[in-house]
């Protein structure tokens, strides 16, 4: 079972596959969707290829869609839902990988005690829920939560979270200090 910190690190390592990612999709010409490759769901895992259907020998397979909304042709609304859950990913897998730690390691308290706690905690909950706040009474606790200039509160109940409260930048500083934490309890 790795440690706590390569847990973190794997995390890491998966949220960099997703930002190579976003520069492929950002090259993508979508009017010209045809092109690309085409990709199918098998019994034995993922398929590539350049037909409009596997290979005669897999009779069984979803083949996966790449679609854009009408309402958005360039693909645009499709990055950014993309990039959202990304975010949520990686966040939400840091900061469930170090609270699953900290239970085993009876650290809960010190988890809890660390200054970017509320902020992380209240961010974690937004984004697994629709990156919409909906604040807990246990939440409402501690609020105001800030890190660094960035702040909830209450009266963000109900809003969506933006790229203003929380973006790439934040997202690995965030992971930063956790890590840094995380190492402190090996």
């Amino acid at each position: 079972m790795p440690t706590i910190t390569r847990t973190i690190e794997i995390i890491k390592g998966n949220f960099s596959l997703g930002i190579f990612s976003i520069g492929l999709i950002t090259s993508i010409d979508f009017a010209n969707m045809e092109i690309l490759p085409k990709a199918f769901i098998t019994e034995d895992g993922l398929l590539f290829g350049p037909d409009n259907e596997p290979p005669p020998e897999i009779s069984q397979y979803h083949k996966v869609e790449f679609s854009v909304p009408n309402h958005n042709p360039s693909g645009e609304w499709l990055l950014g839902e993309f990039s959202k859950m990304l975010m949520r990913n990686f966040t939400t897998e840091i900061f469930e990988a170090v609270k699953s730690h900290c239970k085993e390691t009876n650290k809960v308290k010190v988890f809890q005690s660390q200054s970017w706690y509320p902020f992380a905690s209240t961010l974690r909950n937004c984004l697994a829920h629709n990156h919409v706040f909906r604040f807990t009474e246990r939440q409402k606790k501690y609020l105001p939560a800030q890190w660094h200039d960035k702040i909830i509160t209450l009266d963000m109940e109900g809003q969506p979270a933006n790229w203003g409260l929380y973006d790439w930048w934040d997202g690995m500083k965030l992971w930063e200090e956790m890590y840094q934490f995380a190492s402190s309890l090996e």
